[in-house]
Formats: structure tokens, sequence, C-alpha cells
């Protein structure tokens, strides 16, 4: 079988999401959305931007490994790949 595709507008298909109703055609649409449009990129810039502030806090925290693992988890979050 091959993959079947979904002809349902975005709109309806994040409706039927909310409501867990959606076939596995239809995650597969809205998935393909996301990867095709800017918001991945958009959403990781804004990331990056909380990180940086998250960062500049961290200055006023002692030194130790409480500081040290605060910043590995910052950059490990905005760096990893899923």
């Amino acid at each position: 079988t091959g993959v079947q595709t979904c002809a349902l507008p975005i709109s309806d298909l994040l409706g039927r999401l909310r409501n867990r109703e959606l076939e596995d055609p239809e995650l597969e649409t809205l998935i393909d959305a996301i990867r095709s449009s800017a918001s991945i990129g958009k959403t990781l810039q804004q990331a990056e931007a909380f990180v940086a502030q998250g960062e500049d806090q961290l200055q006023n925290m002692p030194e130790g490994p409480a500081r040290a693992a605060l910043y590995d988890l910052a950059r490990y979050v905005v760096s990893r790949t899923i």
C-alpha cells in the first residue's frame, strides 16, 4: 500500500488534533506542513534568545556545578536535533 494523503484544510486538521481525532495520514499532513514552513526556524531563534537571557541571569549565580549544569542544559536544548 502507498502513503495516503489528506485533503482536509490545515485548520480542520488542527481542530482534529486538539480533539485527538487524527488518523495517521492526517498527522503526516500536519507534520509536513510544519516542516515546510518557517515555524521551526522562528521557534529555534526565539528559544536561542531565551537561552541567552537565561545565561545572562546565570552570571549572578556563584560558580559551581549547578551553574555549569544549567549552562549545559540550556545549550543542549537549543542544539539537539530530533
